[in-house]
Protein backbone atom coordinates (compact mmCIF):
# COMPACT_ATOMS: atom_id res chain seq x y z
CA UNK A 1 0.00 0.00 0.00
CA UNK A 2 3.19 2.49 0.94
CA UNK A 3 4.06 1.59 -3.08
CA UNK A 4 0.88 2.96 -4.28
CA UNK A 5 0.84 5.86 -2.02
CA UNK A 6 4.33 7.30 -3.97
CA UNK A 7 3.08 6.90 -7.41
CA UNK A 8 2.24 10.01 -9.02
CA UNK A 9 -0.97 11.03 -9.33
CA UNK A 10 -3.06 8.81 -12.25
CA UNK A 11 -6.17 8.35 -13.13
CA UNK A 12 -8.43 6.34 -10.95
CA UNK A 13 -9.12 3.19 -13.54
CA UNK A 14 -5.45 3.10 -14.38
CA UNK A 15 -4.42 3.10 -10.80
CA UNK A 16 -7.02 0.27 -10.21
CA UNK A 17 -5.13 -1.80 -13.13
CA UNK A 18 -1.75 -1.31 -11.88
CA UNK A 19 -2.97 -1.70 -7.81
CA UNK A 20 -4.21 -5.38 -9.50
CA UNK A 21 -1.70 -6.39 -11.92
CA UNK A 22 1.15 -5.46 -8.82
CA UNK A 23 -0.85 -7.54 -6.16
CA UNK A 24 -1.49 -10.51 -8.73
CA UNK A 25 2.12 -10.91 -9.36
CA UNK A 26 3.22 -10.87 -6.07
CA UNK A 27 0.29 -13.71 -5.16
CA UNK A 28 2.35 -15.56 -8.10
CA UNK A 29 5.63 -15.01 -6.77
CA UNK A 30 4.58 -16.81 -3.39
CA UNK A 31 2.92 -19.60 -4.40
CA UNK A 32 6.00 -21.33 -5.87
CA UNK A 33 7.59 -23.62 -3.12
CA UNK A 34 11.18 -24.94 -2.79
CA UNK A 35 11.34 -28.73 -3.20
CA UNK A 36 14.57 -30.78 -2.35
CA UNK A 37 15.56 -34.36 -1.98
CA UNK A 38 12.43 -36.14 -0.85
CA UNK A 39 14.72 -39.45 0.92
CA UNK A 40 17.65 -38.90 3.46
CA UNK A 41 21.32 -39.13 1.23
CA UNK A 42 23.18 -41.55 1.74
CA UNK A 43 26.58 -40.15 1.16
CA UNK A 44 30.56 -42.12 1.94
CA UNK A 45 33.18 -40.59 4.64
CA UNK A 46 35.52 -38.77 2.11
CA UNK A 47 33.78 -38.58 -0.79
CA UNK A 48 31.33 -36.23 -2.45
CA UNK A 49 27.66 -35.61 -2.38
CA UNK A 50 24.82 -33.12 -4.09
CA UNK A 51 22.59 -31.10 -2.91
CA UNK A 52 19.84 -30.77 -5.48
CA UNK A 53 16.66 -28.17 -5.66
CA UNK A 54 14.51 -26.47 -7.73
CA UNK A 55 11.31 -24.52 -7.51
CA UNK A 56 7.67 -25.80 -8.21
CA UNK A 57 5.88 -24.45 -10.57
CA UNK A 58 9.26 -23.73 -12.79
CA UNK A 59 10.51 -19.77 -12.52
CA UNK A 60 13.88 -18.19 -12.72
CA UNK A 61 16.12 -18.38 -9.99
CA UNK A 62 18.90 -16.30 -11.76
CA UNK A 63 18.21 -12.99 -9.95
CA UNK A 64 17.42 -14.92 -6.72
CA UNK A 65 19.40 -15.26 -3.62
CA UNK A 66 19.98 -18.99 -3.39
CA UNK A 67 21.82 -20.43 -0.34
CA UNK A 68 22.52 -24.33 1.26
CA UNK A 69 22.68 -24.04 4.78
CA UNK A 70 22.78 -26.14 8.21
CA UNK A 71 19.84 -26.65 10.56
CA UNK A 72 18.20 -23.75 11.85
CA UNK A 73 20.70 -22.04 9.40
CA UNK A 74 23.73 -22.41 12.32
CA UNK A 75 26.10 -22.90 9.11
CA UNK A 76 26.29 -21.01 6.14
CA UNK A 77 27.43 -23.92 3.58
CA UNK A 78 27.08 -21.75 -0.19
CA UNK A 79 25.71 -18.84 -0.98
CA UNK A 80 24.50 -17.50 -4.63
CA UNK A 81 22.92 -13.80 -4.94
CA UNK A 82 22.03 -12.51 -8.56
CA UNK A 83 24.04 -13.81 -10.28
CA UNK A 84 27.17 -13.80 -7.82
CA UNK A 85 28.72 -16.65 -5.92
CA UNK A 86 30.01 -16.03 -2.49
CA UNK A 87 33.11 -17.77 -2.11
CA UNK A 88 34.08 -16.11 1.40
CA UNK A 89 30.81 -16.25 2.79
CA UNK A 90 30.45 -19.53 3.82
CA UNK A 91 31.29 -20.58 7.24
CA UNK A 92 34.98 -22.21 7.94
CA UNK A 93 34.46 -26.21 7.54
CA UNK A 94 32.69 -25.31 4.51
CA UNK A 95 34.84 -23.00 2.64
CA UNK A 96 36.81 -24.34 -0.86
CA UNK A 97 34.32 -27.89 -0.73
CA UNK A 98 31.28 -26.80 -2.59
CA UNK A 99 30.35 -25.58 -5.94
CA UNK A 100 27.41 -24.74 -7.55
CA UNK A 101 25.54 -25.96 -10.81
CA UNK A 102 23.32 -23.61 -12.23
CA UNK A 103 22.97 -25.60 -16.19
CA UNK A 104 19.13 -24.90 -15.02
CA UNK A 105 18.79 -22.55 -12.84
CA UNK A 106 16.65 -20.39 -15.41
CA UNK A 107 13.81 -23.49 -14.80
CA UNK A 108 14.48 -23.10 -10.94
CA UNK A 109 17.24 -25.70 -10.72
CA UNK A 110 20.08 -25.68 -9.06
CA UNK A 111 22.61 -27.68 -7.10
CA UNK A 112 25.43 -27.41 -5.03
CA UNK A 113 28.00 -30.35 -4.44
CA UNK A 114 29.75 -30.89 -0.84
CA UNK A 115 33.00 -32.81 -1.04
CA UNK A 116 35.86 -34.63 1.21
CA UNK A 117 32.89 -35.62 3.45
CA UNK A 118 33.40 -36.25 7.23
CA UNK A 119 30.75 -37.61 9.62
CA UNK A 120 30.11 -34.45 11.12
CA UNK A 121 28.65 -33.14 7.81
CA UNK A 122 25.95 -35.53 8.78
CA UNK A 123 22.18 -33.73 9.60
CA UNK A 124 19.36 -31.92 8.79
CA UNK A 125 19.97 -29.08 5.56
CA UNK A 126 17.58 -26.46 3.90
CA UNK A 127 18.31 -24.88 0.38
CA UNK A 128 16.30 -21.91 0.43
CA UNK A 129 15.16 -19.55 -2.59
CA UNK A 130 14.78 -15.52 -1.81
CA UNK A 131 13.25 -12.52 -3.06
CA UNK A 132 11.82 -9.29 -1.92
CA UNK A 133 8.53 -10.96 -2.28
CA UNK A 134 9.23 -15.01 -1.53
CA UNK A 135 10.86 -17.00 1.05
CA UNK A 136 10.62 -20.23 0.65
CA UNK A 137 13.08 -23.51 1.57
CA UNK A 138 13.33 -27.16 1.60
CA UNK A 139 14.96 -29.32 4.33
CA UNK A 140 16.40 -32.93 3.73
CA UNK A 141 18.87 -35.14 5.68
CA UNK A 142 22.67 -35.65 4.99
CA UNK A 143 23.80 -39.44 6.02
CA UNK A 144 27.66 -40.24 6.08
CA UNK A 145 28.37 -43.44 6.94
CA UNK A 146 31.70 -46.03 5.78
CA UNK A 147 31.29 -47.47 2.60
CA UNK A 148 29.33 -50.38 3.76
CA UNK A 149 27.18 -48.97 5.50
CA UNK A 150 25.79 -46.96 2.32
CA UNK A 151 26.07 -49.60 0.37
CA UNK A 152 23.51 -51.37 2.66
CA UNK A 153 21.44 -48.32 2.74
CA UNK A 154 21.38 -48.05 -1.38
CA UNK A 155 20.68 -51.92 -1.33
CA UNK A 156 17.76 -51.31 0.97
CA UNK A 157 16.34 -48.59 -1.44
CA UNK A 158 17.08 -51.01 -3.90
CA UNK A 159 15.13 -53.73 -2.54
CA UNK A 160 12.62 -50.88 -1.95
CA UNK A 161 12.36 -50.61 -5.79
CA UNK A 162 12.25 -54.07 -6.48
CA UNK A 163 9.87 -54.75 -3.90
CA UNK A 164 7.35 -51.85 -5.41
CA UNK A 165 7.95 -53.34 -8.73
CA UNK A 166 7.20 -56.88 -7.51
CA UNK A 167 3.69 -55.67 -6.32
CA UNK A 168 3.00 -53.73 -9.43
CA UNK A 169 3.98 -57.14 -11.18
CA UNK A 170 1.87 -58.79 -8.73
CA UNK A 171 -0.78 -56.59 -9.10
CA UNK A 172 -0.40 -57.38 -13.00
CA UNK A 173 -0.43 -60.97 -13.06
CA UNK A 174 -4.00 -61.12 -10.94
CA UNK A 175 -5.39 -58.79 -13.06
CA UNK A 176 -3.74 -61.32 -16.16
CA UNK A 177 -5.12 -64.26 -13.72
CA UNK A 178 -8.40 -63.14 -13.50
CA UNK A 179 -8.36 -62.29 -17.29
CA UNK A 180 -7.06 -65.39 -18.08
CA UNK A 181 -9.81 -67.39 -15.61
CA UNK A 182 -12.55 -65.37 -17.74
CA UNK A 183 -11.18 -66.03 -21.12
CA UNK A 184 -10.73 -69.91 -20.41
CA UNK A 185 -14.78 -69.60 -18.95
CA UNK A 186 -15.60 -68.24 -22.10
CA UNK A 187 -13.50 -71.17 -23.70
CA UNK A 188 -14.97 -73.51 -21.45
CA UNK A 189 -18.90 -71.94 -22.56
CA UNK A 190 -17.54 -72.14 -26.80
CA UNK A 191 -16.49 -75.89 -26.11
CA UNK A 192 -19.66 -77.11 -24.48
CA UNK A 193 -21.74 -74.81 -27.36
CA UNK A 194 -19.59 -76.67 -30.01
CA UNK A 195 -19.63 -79.98 -28.50
CA UNK A 196 -23.69 -79.81 -28.46
CA UNK A 197 -23.57 -78.62 -31.75
CA UNK A 198 -21.59 -80.99 -33.10
CA UNK A 199 -23.81 -83.89 -31.03
CA UNK A 200 -26.57 -81.79 -33.16
CA UNK A 201 -25.05 -82.24 -36.05
CA UNK A 202 -24.08 -85.84 -35.43
CA UNK A 203 -27.38 -86.65 -34.28
CA UNK A 204 -28.96 -85.04 -37.17
CA UNK A 205 -26.76 -86.95 -39.98
CA UNK A 206 -27.37 -90.06 -37.90
CA UNK A 207 -31.08 -89.34 -38.64
CA UNK A 208 -30.45 -88.65 -42.45
CA UNK A 209 -28.40 -91.68 -43.07
CA UNK A 210 -31.19 -93.99 -41.16
CA UNK A 211 -33.74 -92.13 -43.25
CA UNK A 212 -31.83 -92.89 -46.47
CA UNK A 213 -30.69 -96.17 -45.43
CA UNK A 214 -34.90 -97.09 -44.66
CA UNK A 215 -35.57 -96.57 -48.10
CA UNK A 216 -33.07 -99.28 -49.14
CA UNK A 217 -34.68 -101.34 -52.38
CA UNK A 218 -33.41 -104.45 -54.23
CA UNK A 219 -32.35 -103.60 -57.28
CA UNK A 220 -32.24 -106.39 -59.87
CA UNK A 221 -30.49 -105.86 -63.41
CA UNK A 222 -32.39 -106.11 -66.52
CA UNK A 223 -30.81 -108.97 -68.41
CA UNK A 224 -33.08 -107.29 -71.37
CA UNK A 225 -31.33 -103.81 -71.38
CA UNK A 226 -27.81 -105.41 -70.79
CA UNK A 227 -25.19 -104.99 -73.24
CA UNK A 228 -23.92 -108.09 -75.58
CA UNK A 229 -20.49 -107.85 -73.56
CA UNK A 230 -21.90 -107.50 -70.25
CA UNK A 231 -22.36 -110.74 -68.06
CA UNK A 232 -25.00 -111.11 -65.54
CA UNK A 233 -24.98 -113.56 -62.76
CA UNK A 234 -27.94 -115.68 -61.77
CA UNK A 235 -30.21 -113.57 -59.76
CA UNK A 236 -29.33 -110.18 -61.68
CA UNK A 237 -27.35 -109.25 -58.75
CA UNK A 238 -23.72 -109.33 -60.30
CA UNK A 239 -22.21 -108.09 -63.44
CA UNK A 240 -19.08 -108.32 -65.39
CA UNK A 241 -17.78 -106.69 -69.04
CA UNK A 242 -16.25 -109.97 -71.41
CA UNK A 243 -14.73 -109.16 -74.07
CA UNK A 244 -16.78 -111.84 -76.11
CA UNK A 245 -20.19 -110.02 -77.29
CA UNK A 246 -22.49 -112.58 -76.63
CA UNK A 247 -25.37 -113.46 -78.88
CA UNK A 248 -28.44 -111.46 -77.77
CA UNK A 249 -31.71 -110.73 -79.14
CA UNK A 250 -31.54 -106.94 -80.26
CA UNK A 251 -34.54 -105.37 -78.66
CA UNK A 252 -35.39 -102.19 -78.06
CA UNK A 253 -34.51 -101.87 -74.47
CA UNK A 254 -30.93 -103.18 -74.93
CA UNK A 255 -28.00 -101.17 -75.18
CA UNK A 256 -26.15 -101.78 -78.38
CA UNK A 257 -23.62 -99.23 -79.06
CA UNK A 258 -20.25 -99.11 -78.25
CA UNK A 259 -20.63 -98.34 -74.09
CA UNK A 260 -21.39 -101.21 -72.30
CA UNK A 261 -24.46 -100.33 -70.18
CA UNK A 262 -27.02 -102.05 -68.19
CA UNK A 263 -30.11 -100.87 -66.19
CA UNK A 264 -31.98 -101.82 -63.43
CA UNK A 265 -35.58 -104.09 -63.93
CA UNK A 266 -37.47 -101.77 -61.74
CA UNK A 267 -37.94 -98.09 -62.48
CA UNK A 268 -39.02 -95.00 -60.50
CA UNK A 269 -41.39 -92.29 -60.45
CA UNK A 270 -42.09 -91.35 -57.26
CA UNK A 271 -40.70 -91.76 -53.93
CA UNK A 272 -37.37 -92.33 -52.18
CA UNK A 273 -35.19 -95.22 -53.30
CA UNK A 274 -31.43 -96.25 -51.91
CA UNK A 275 -29.08 -99.23 -53.04
CA UNK A 276 -25.44 -100.31 -52.85
CA UNK A 277 -23.07 -100.93 -55.47
CA UNK A 278 -19.57 -102.38 -54.75
CA UNK A 279 -16.68 -102.20 -57.20
CA UNK A 280 -15.08 -105.64 -57.40
CA UNK A 281 -11.65 -105.16 -59.66
CA UNK A 282 -9.25 -102.34 -59.58
CA UNK A 283 -7.74 -100.38 -61.90
CA UNK A 284 -11.15 -100.38 -64.07
CA UNK A 285 -13.60 -97.87 -64.15
CA UNK A 286 -17.42 -97.42 -64.10
CA UNK A 287 -20.23 -95.06 -63.95
CA UNK A 288 -23.07 -95.79 -61.12
CA UNK A 289 -26.03 -93.67 -61.24
CA UNK A 290 -29.60 -93.54 -62.91
CA UNK A 291 -30.51 -92.99 -66.20
CA UNK A 292 -33.90 -91.74 -68.00
CA UNK A 293 -36.02 -94.27 -69.48
CA UNK A 294 -35.54 -92.57 -72.98
CA UNK A 295 -31.69 -93.01 -73.22
CA UNK A 296 -30.29 -93.57 -76.01
CA UNK A 297 -29.38 -96.85 -76.19
CA UNK A 298 -28.50 -97.49 -80.00
CA UNK A 299 -26.55 -94.73 -80.36
CA UNK A 300 -23.79 -92.30 -78.61
CA UNK A 301 -25.45 -90.23 -75.93
CA UNK A 302 -23.65 -87.52 -73.68
CA UNK A 303 -23.34 -88.70 -70.13
CA UNK A 304 -24.89 -85.85 -67.98
CA UNK A 305 -27.87 -84.92 -67.12
CA UNK A 306 -28.53 -83.53 -70.22
CA UNK A 307 -27.79 -86.63 -72.01
CA UNK A 308 -30.56 -88.54 -69.81
CA UNK A 309 -27.53 -89.91 -67.23
CA UNK A 310 -26.88 -88.78 -63.69
CA UNK A 311 -23.66 -91.02 -62.14
CA UNK A 312 -20.22 -90.76 -60.81
CA UNK A 313 -17.60 -91.81 -62.64
CA UNK A 314 -14.53 -94.13 -61.03
CA UNK A 315 -11.17 -94.67 -62.61
CA UNK A 316 -8.08 -96.24 -61.08
CA UNK A 317 -8.69 -94.63 -57.84
CA UNK A 318 -10.15 -91.36 -59.26
CA UNK A 319 -13.31 -90.02 -59.75
CA UNK A 320 -16.10 -87.71 -61.07
CA UNK A 321 -19.37 -86.54 -61.07
CA UNK A 322 -20.85 -86.76 -65.06
CA UNK A 323 -21.64 -82.82 -65.20
CA UNK A 324 -21.30 -80.94 -68.14
CA UNK A 325 -18.42 -80.57 -67.52
CA UNK A 326 -17.49 -83.25 -65.09
CA UNK A 327 -16.55 -82.26 -61.74
CA UNK A 328 -13.81 -83.84 -60.00
CA UNK A 329 -14.19 -85.52 -56.54
CA UNK A 330 -11.77 -85.50 -53.22
CA UNK A 331 -13.28 -88.45 -51.15
CA UNK A 332 -11.91 -88.27 -47.55
CA UNK A 333 -11.21 -92.02 -48.23
CA UNK A 334 -11.82 -94.58 -50.97
CA UNK A 335 -14.92 -96.18 -51.15
CA UNK A 336 -15.34 -99.25 -50.93
CA UNK A 337 -19.16 -99.44 -51.63
CA UNK A 338 -21.14 -96.81 -52.77
CA UNK A 339 -24.30 -95.74 -51.53
CA UNK A 340 -27.01 -94.08 -54.67
CA UNK A 341 -30.08 -92.55 -52.97
CA UNK A 342 -32.59 -91.05 -55.01
CA UNK A 343 -35.46 -88.87 -54.32
CA UNK A 344 -37.23 -88.05 -57.09
CA UNK A 345 -40.26 -85.70 -55.44
CA UNK A 346 -36.97 -83.83 -54.27
CA UNK A 347 -35.46 -83.92 -57.76
CA UNK A 348 -31.98 -84.99 -55.98
CA UNK A 349 -29.91 -87.79 -57.16
CA UNK A 350 -26.83 -88.40 -54.21
CA UNK A 351 -24.13 -90.82 -53.85
CA UNK A 352 -22.34 -91.58 -51.06
CA UNK A 353 -19.36 -93.68 -49.74
CA UNK A 354 -22.02 -96.21 -48.27
CA UNK A 355 -19.55 -97.37 -45.20
CA UNK A 356 -19.04 -93.50 -43.77
CA UNK A 357 -22.14 -92.21 -45.44
CA UNK A 358 -19.62 -89.44 -46.31
CA UNK A 359 -21.06 -87.06 -49.30
CA UNK A 360 -19.52 -87.98 -52.61
CA UNK A 361 -22.02 -85.69 -54.80
CA UNK A 362 -25.42 -84.53 -54.90
CA UNK A 363 -26.52 -83.22 -58.41
CA UNK A 364 -28.16 -79.75 -58.51
CA UNK A 365 -32.07 -80.09 -57.75
CA UNK A 366 -34.13 -80.52 -61.05
CA UNK A 367 -37.32 -81.76 -61.09
CA UNK A 368 -37.34 -85.09 -62.64
CA UNK A 369 -39.77 -85.95 -65.72
CA UNK A 370 -39.29 -89.36 -66.39
CA UNK A 371 -39.09 -92.96 -65.25
CA UNK A 372 -35.47 -93.28 -63.52
CA UNK A 373 -33.58 -96.58 -64.18
CA UNK A 374 -30.97 -97.66 -61.79
CA UNK A 375 -28.18 -97.29 -64.18
CA UNK A 376 -24.50 -99.50 -64.63
CA UNK A 377 -21.54 -98.79 -67.18
CA UNK A 378 -18.51 -101.21 -67.14
CA UNK A 379 -15.26 -100.74 -68.97
CA UNK A 380 -12.12 -102.64 -68.77
CA UNK A 381 -12.23 -105.63 -66.84
CA UNK A 382 -14.73 -103.75 -64.38
CA UNK A 383 -17.25 -105.74 -62.13
CA UNK A 384 -20.16 -104.49 -60.46
CA UNK A 385 -21.74 -105.84 -57.61
CA UNK A 386 -25.43 -105.22 -55.85
CA UNK A 387 -24.99 -105.67 -52.05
Amino acid sequence: MMALLCLPRLPPLLLLCLYHQIYVSGADVQSVEAVGPSQPICAIVGGETLFSCHLNPPVSAVEMEVFWKTEHQIYLVHLYDNGTEYDDKPDEQYKGRTKMIKKDIANGGVAVSLTNLTRSDAGRYMCAFRTRDMDSYAEFELQVAGASACDLEKERDTLQKEKGDLIKERDTLQKEKGDLIKERDTLQKDKGDLLIKAAKDSLQKDKGDLLIKAAKVMVILDPDTAHPELLLSEGGRRVRRTYTEQTLPDTPKRFTYLWPCVLGSEGFTSGRHYWEVQPLQEGTWWHVGVAAESVNRKEDFTWSPEGGVWAVWGWNGQYWALTSPKTPLSPREKPLKLGVYLDYEGGRLSLYNADSMELLYSFPQAPFTQRLFPYFHLWGEAELRLV
